[in-house]
């Protein structure tokens, strides 16, 4: 499977120039013929809470049907990294997925929120976990703050999922916990993290982008700087079912003993 991962700043006063950027990101990454394209977390408004009840999606528009015409154009699935979205007046940190054919296949909303920078104030948290398909591949989403909690990316690999994408919004001063974070999730797993950062500043906050790609030995197969681009990377998936033959984690789990 070829991924490749956006890197971008982020406007937050400015959807419009968020869509348009993305837009030409896209183009740009299509060139590499990816099998899929995944971008950063709430990549259409970032977190100016101020402002986002007027600049979030309603129902996942306009910014669906630009990246269903990409898609499709592209013949590319695009894990669309999450977008704020209002829906029934609530607004949710949501992930769509979008197959080739243009067409919305799966949707994720982010269900741990961040309580102590008042994120649970103003979005809605998801309630569901479940897995998704790709060209046959089962895959994941993880959304930025979900990567601290180990149960929802164990969930999905035990539903089947060989891949999880974690779009992020990471800080700069908390760049080791991410790297961490992402290579433990993908080592206890034993599955590929795909994740994807954004840059630039908003308020006090410095992001560094630093998006990366983690095989289920814990190896990071590409990782960009902090510069805007595409990161391509190319993740066999054979290997997963080698690793998994050789270290039997799965067969070797004592679930009558855990306790949530």
């Amino acid at each position: 499977m070829k991924i490749a991962v956006l890197q971008i700043d982020i406007d937050f006063e400015n959807p419009e120039n968020n869509r348009r950027k993305v837009s030409e990101m896209i183009d740009k990454a299509s060139a590499g013929y990816p099998d899929v394209i995944l971008m950063p977390e709430m990549w259409n408004t970032s977190f100016n809470f101020e402002t986002i009840d007027d600049n979030s999606d309603k129902k996942g528009q306009p910014s669906m049907n630009l990246l269903s015409e990409k898609a499709s154009k592209y013949r590319v699935n695009i894990v669309a990294g999450s977008i704020s979205d209002k829906k029934n007046n609530k607004i949710y940190n949501r992930s769509y997925v979008i197959n080739r054919d243009g067409a919305v296949i799966f949707t994720y909303d982010k269900i741990h929120l961040v309580h102590h920078a008042n994120e649970d104030k103003y979005i809605e948290a998801g309630n569901y976990i479940d897995i998704f398909e790709l060209d046959g591949v089962k895959c994941g989403i993880i959304i930025c703050y979900d990567l601290r909690f180990p149960e929802i990316s164990r969930t999905l690999a035990l539903k089947g999922a060989e891949v999880i994408f974690a779009p992020v919004q990471w800080f700069k001063s908390r760049l080791d916990h991410y790297e961490v974070l992402c290579k433990a999730r993908a080592l206890e797993n034993q599955v590929y993290i795909v994740s994807a950062n954004r840059i630039g500043k908003e308020f006090k906050a410095v992001f560094p982008g630093h998006s990366m790609v983690v095989g289920p030995w814990a190896n990071i197969l590409g990782r960009m700087d902090d510069r805007e681009g595409v990161l391509h990377c190319e993740i066999d998936l054979k290997l997963i079912h080698r690793i998994r033959k050789k270290v039997t984690c799965y067969q070797d789990r004592r679930p009558d003993l855990y306790q949530l």
